[in-house]
């Protein structure tokens, strides 16, 4: 893994050195079960209280700004402190037990981008959960992190929306 990273960063500073401003589109699906029932998968996904950084760890509450929220839509900026970037999205969750995310704007990914969230009933309580990413880079510079989640993404969110959605079945979050 550590190799295929590097290799995609040589990759993506050479093309930059070449001047080619490319946008990598980068698209994974992933699956997880965690104890949460639907309801808190949804819940979690749209609360867009003060509180929501601390629900959500990777959440800089620097970059965290709320537009407007509706009953089953919300235009939320959120982001991180390091790397630094950051995107406005169109919430949707009109479909019982899904959230999609669109983004609007962005300092790396290019506007339409989404990331949707599916929880079903899990046989013991809990759910299992469906994830699509598919976010295109706004620019050079961006594209390493796409390449990077392109390698990495599938499994960084099964671990970090466990943790998050376990914790919100637990009380912790």
């Amino acid at each position: 893994m550590r190799l295929r990273f590097i290799m995609v960063v040589s990759m993506m500073s050479g093309i930059h050195e070449l001047g080619v401003t490319a946008a990598m589109r980068t698209r994974f699906e992933f699956d997880l079960h965690t104890t949460a029932t639907p309801e808190q998968v949804v819940e979690v996904l749209t609360d867009f209280s003060s509180n929501r950084p601390k629900r959500w760890p990777a959440l800089s509450a620097k970059l965290y700004r709320v537009h407007r929220v509706g009953d089953t839509d919300a235009d939320v900026q959120e982001g991180q402190d390091f790397p630094k970037f950051y995107a406005i999205w169109h919430y949707d969750w009109s479909t019982p037990g899904t959230v999609t995310m669109t983004v609007t704007d962005s300092d790396y990914a290019a506007s339409g981008g989404i990331h949707s969230i599916v929880a079903t009933a899990g046989h013991d309580g809990g759910s299992d959960v469906h994830g699509i990413w598919d976010i295109t880079a706004k620019n050079t510079s961006a594209n390493i992190g796409v390449a990077v989640m392109r390698v990495a993404g599938a499994r960084f969110f099964r671990v970090y929306y466990r943790r998050v959605l376990d914790g919100v079945a637990t009380g912790t979050r």
